[in-house]
């Protein structure tokens, strides 16, 4: 495995804990090292003594929960997120 496997691996340990300490930081990292894995990873690896298969998909449900928890808890995230100006109305304000 490559240094970015480890780099990745050591960042899905560092803050697989978002949701206990409530950290939209930690979420934000998770989903990155999440997708870094998922990039990393083969999902078969084989030698002349040995074949491993590694199951991504529970890589990908992990990062699919922790994107529906930054969707729920992080205003400027996804749906939530507005790059509208809003003009306040004085039209009703006494001078």
């Amino acid at each position: 495995m490559s240094s970015d496997f480890s780099t990745a691996k050591a960042a899905y340990h560092a803050n697989n804990d978002y949701d206990l300490t409530g950290s939209i930081t930690k979420a934000r990292a998770f989903v990155v090292a999440c997708r870094d894995i998922i990039i990393s990873l083969p999902t078969v690896s084989e030698s002349e003594k040995s074949r491993s298969e590694f199951n991504l998909a529970l890589i990908e449900g992990e990062k699919k929960t922790a994107l529906a928890w930054l969707k729920d808890n992080d205003p400027s995230f996804g749906s939530n997120q507005s790059s509208c100006v809003v003009f306040p109305d004085f039209r009703e304000a006494r001078g």
